[in-house]
This record gives structure tokens, sequence and C-alpha cells, in this order.
């Protein structure tokens, strides 16, 4: 399945690369970028390797405008992505920051400005909602030539307009809740983005619920929407995955191509959502979603699964101030910023190193990842490998030495495992999680953990590789 969505994404940044050209060709901006390796590994002789030449770029990228939407009324912002610093030598930035670009090509992240039901365009009143659950009245102003809106909120709140008396509509929620058994960190960020996405579609306020292994306190916390609130006692319900299994051969991907508003669909007053139920592409198809998410600002021609999950992921998500300060020492680390090169490796083990878990990989099978980044390494490339076993990271230590840089904190699976493991090794995982999407070399094992952090990265699935049944792909 990784192989599939990853040719499906290259071949993504080929139709964009051809509609750029094509846009400069009229007149319009456009910048055509080659984008450069850092190191310059000889891999034609090495067996292991299959598809790509491992540290080599094949893919002449264009360098995107900023930002995801087309009105020019609502708010674009600078992504919460990992940026380089612009402060490079001269002979590494052009390769290192800017030119960076790919399946999540400056996906910036974007705000979102919700639109009221009201016959004034130029006025809209927007409300929040704090951490504590307390209502905050935030009136947009009117918009003023090439001036951009804020909002600080991605879902609206239905809360009293003071002004005209107009009695609150009940507010409503699109809930992810993750109470046992929710698969690890990549398949639980699939799921939330689609819950996401469905409570943008239904114009209700977004929350996680999230208990197992534990809470994500002190590690993630709200960046554009608060998604940490407690729901109001007094709701009706509705699981989406048990509604689903009540109808005769009907799935969900089924109930969203209707031409029915969802709220019609599910007008209970939470809708919860436990795993991945659909991807975006399907909503997108559908004309009445795709007529709602494009009065929202998103760019439909390029509203894919590559794209969408690093924007709606840092609309969601940024690390906690103590996890920021760490990634900033690892990043300092890894002279990054300085035009340093960071190999990076994701590799999943499974049993026996995770109790009760299916075994991935031994470590013996390790020793095409270790061969492949030793010829990889230039005199200024730090490694970074995360795994699911301590072992493996005690191994990497060992034979990479001095350019070996890593988290403190255990590894662990948090959705395979005894649950107090899994709780323990939570926050390194999320943290390891965010520091892929700085990598210049990334391998990763398959499923979605390691593929979803490449759709964080700059250049995407540019020297991109995976490990699967002894070779690097």
């Amino acid at each position: 399945g990784i192989l599939l969505i990853y040719n499906a994404c290259i071949t993504e940044i080929h139709a964009q690369t051809v509609s750029t050209e094509n846009t400069a060709q009229t007149g319009q901006e456009a910048q055509s970028v080659i984008v450069e390796p850092k190191s310059k590994c000889d891999t034609s002789a090495f067996k292991h390797i299959e598809g790509q030449s491992g540290c080599q770029s094949e893919h002449n990228q264009l360098q995107d405008s900023k930002g995801m939407r087309k009105d020019t009324h609502l708010t674009i912002k600078d992504a919460q992505m990992p940026q380089k610093s612009q402060t490079k030598e001269q002979n590494q930035s052009m390769k290192n920051n800017e030119l960076k670009t790919s399946v999540t090509e400056n996906c910036d992240t974007t705000e979102y400005c919700r639109k009221e039901a009201d016959t004034k365009k130029a006025n809209t009143k927007t409300f929040n909602t704090n951490s504590k659950g307390e209502s905050d009245k935030a009136i947009t102003q009117q918009p003023e030539k090439n001036t951009e809106q804020k909002s600080e909120s991605v879902t609206s709140v239905n809360q009293e307009d003071n002004d005209t008396g107009v009695m609150p509509k009940k507010e409503r929620f699109v809930v992810y809740q993750c109470h046992g058994h929710c698969a690890g960190w990549g398949d639980r960020t699939r799921s939330i983005i689609i819950a996401y996405l469905i409570a943008l579609l239904m114009k209700r306020s977004f929350i996680l619920d999230i208990t197992d292994p534990c809470s994500l306190d002190g590690v993630l916390v709200p960046n554009k929407v608060n998604w940490a609130r407690r729901l109001p006692n007094g709701l009706s319900i509705v699981d989406v995955e048990h509604y689903v299994n009540t109808l005769p051969s009907k799935p969900f991907a089924d109930l969203i191509s209707q031409d029915k508003d969802l709220n019609d669909i599910f007008p209970e007053d939470v809708v919860t959502i436990k795993s991945p139920i659909a991807i975006v592409e399907q909503f997108a198809r559908n004309p009445r979603h795709h007529k709602v998410l494009a009065s929202l600002g998103y760019d439909m021609s390029r509203f894919t699964q590559c794209r969408m999950y690093a924007i709606f992921y840092d609309e969601i998500f940024k690390l906690s101030p103590k996890l920021q300060h760490e990634l900033d020492i690892f990043i300092s680390k890894s002279k990054i910023q300085e035009g340093g090169q960071l190999i990076c490796a994701q590799l999943r083990m499974g049993g026996p190193y995770i109790k009760g878990d299916m075994k991935f990989n031994d470590m013996e099978d390790l020793t095409v990842v270790w061969d492949y980044i030793k010829q990889c390494i230039t005199p200024d490339t730090t490694v970074f490998i995360t795994s699911d076993a301590n072992e493996v990271r005690q191994q990497a230590k060992k034979i990479f030495s001095k350019r070996w840089i890593d988290h403190e904190g255990f590894s662990s699976h948090i959705g395979s495992g005894e649950r107090e493991l899994r709780c323990k090794g939570q926050r390194k995982t999320i943290l390891d999680f965010h520091s892929l999407a700085l990598c210049d070399s990334l391998i990763v094992s398959t499923g979605t953990y390691g593929q979803l952090a490449a759709y964080r990265r700059q250049q995407g699935f540019n020297d991109f590789h995976i490990f699967s049944k002894k070779k690097i792909h």
C-alpha cells in the first residue's frame, strides 16, 4: 500500500510540474527548480538498492506560490512546518532551503475564516472558545485592500449575537475518540485529519478525546483550532463506524458520495470518529463537499491526501513549548541550518521487542540500512535513527558514534504492547515524528508512520526510500 501511495504522490508531483510550467508560459510567475542532493553517494553498484538511486533527487520541482487559498480576503499564513534557516552559506542555501519542494511543497498552514450566514460580505463575526471552554467574541475587521484577515480558531462555535439579540444555535461537535485499540501514531493522525475535515464540512467544533495510551498533555497543544475541550453533558451522540455497520452493505464512502448535507445524515449533537474511515479525495469528488471546501479557500485542484495531510496536521497540532525546545536543540546538533546533511531512518521492528506484536524486521536485516547510510556520509553528515526498539538505537549509536544524534526517552509503539510502556514512549514517538520532517535523506519501514512524516518534509519524497524485505526501495 505504501508503495502505491508513493507512486501516486510522485505522479502528482509531475502533474504539478507540468501545470506550473504551462502557467509560466502564459506570463504568470513561476520558477523551475532543480533540487540538488547534498551528498553524492554512488549507489549504482549497491545491490540492495531498488528503484531510485540513493541520496539523489530524481525530480525537477517547481517552486510553488505560498498559500493554499485563492480568496485574497482569507488569511494565508506561513506553514507551521519545519523551516530551514536562510542564514546558510551561500553555496548551500539554494540546495537546502527554498528549493526543496515536493508532495508537501510549501504546504502552508492556512487559518480558516468561517463565513457566517450574513448578507454582509465585508463584515463577518467569528466566535472562538478558549482552553477553558469559555466563549470569547472576536469581530473581524472590515477588510482593507491587500490586507489579510486572521482568525484564531479553525472551527467556529455558534454563540449568541449580542448585537442583534438572535438566540444562539446549539453548538455541535465532531470528536476523534481514542480510548483503546487505535493503532499507531500514523493511523491515528489519518483518522484525526478525516475527523477534522468532516468538522469543517459540517461547520462544527472539533475536539480530540484521547486517553490511550495516555493523554497528549505536555506533548502536543492546539495550534489553529482549540481541540482541548470537554464536551458538555446531555448531548446526543452517534458513533459513525457503528452507524455504518448497521447499514446493509453501505460503506462510509457511499454516504459521503451522496448529494446530501452530512448534518442531515448525522443530525446528532456529537459525531464520533475512531478510525480512518475515508481519504480526503473521496470528499473532494462530491460536488456538494467540493463547493464547501472551495468556499473555505482551499485549492481544489490540489486537494489530495498527499498535500492535505500536512496542512491539516499543522492546523491542528504544534509541539508543546518544552518539546519544541528539545526539537530546537536537535536542529542545532544536526547543523542543518548551517548546510549540514541529516540522514534518517525509521526502523519498525515489532516482536519480540514489542510484546504481542508481529515481527517486522530482524536485527541482522538492518545491515542493509547501515551500509547504505555509511556510503552516503559526508564530513557534515549527522545520523538520526528512530525505532520502536531501544536496541536499534543503541546499535546505531555504536556504529555512527559522533555523527549520531537522538532524543532522550524510551522507544515504543504507542499502538502495540503493554499500555504502561506505550505511554512511556508516546512523548518520544511524537517528537521523533516531527524530527523526521527535517531529514534530508529519509528511509522508512512499511507502514503509515514514516510515510506520513515524509508528507510533512519540505522536500516530500525527494531522497525518500522504503526499507522492506531486507532491501531499500
